[in-house]
């Protein structure tokens, strides 16, 4: 194996290990409900209160039925919901 070959079977392994941790990623969510905080994504996945991190100035601004923003945290078991999501 030649020192080129060696470095792209290198470079595409570093890829596939960081794809396969879930980096943080943005995420797009509607509350379903307030309390207990329920939040849907891609109408597929409801997560609940114990997957959810909610930012002091999100905390008390969501109702049920607007989009939120969130950062699913490395990994994907957590979410970080940052703010409800507005049109201006």
């Amino acid at each position: 194996m030649s020192s080129n070959q060696l470095l792209q079977t290198v470079k595409m392994a570093a890829v596939e290990a960081v794809e396969a941790s879930k980096p943080c990623a943005v995420v797009y969510g509607t509350v379903k409900s307030k309390i207990p905080l329920t939040i849907n994504v891609d109408q597929k996945i409801t997560l609940t209160s114990a997957f959810l991190v909610v930012t002091y100035s999100a905390k008390d601004n969501l109702n049920t039925g607007d989009t939120v923003v969130m950062l699913r945290i490395q990994g994907g078991q957590r979410f970080l919901v940052l703010d409800k999501v507005v049109s201006l």
